[in-house]
């Protein structure tokens, strides 16, 4: 999950790790939290 606090909304490329593309999702569980993609 990408978190970007700008007001311009804008496409962001997609994430490489280690040769690997990072999945876009729209909530993550993280420490038993879950984030939805408008920090709700």
């Amino acid at each position: 999950m990408v978190v970007d606090f700008r007001r311009a909304q804008s496409d962001h490329s997609p994430l490489d790790i280690n040769g690997s593309n990072v999945e876009i999702v729209k909530s993550t569980k993280f420490l038993g939290v879950h984030l939805a993609e408008d920090l709700t």
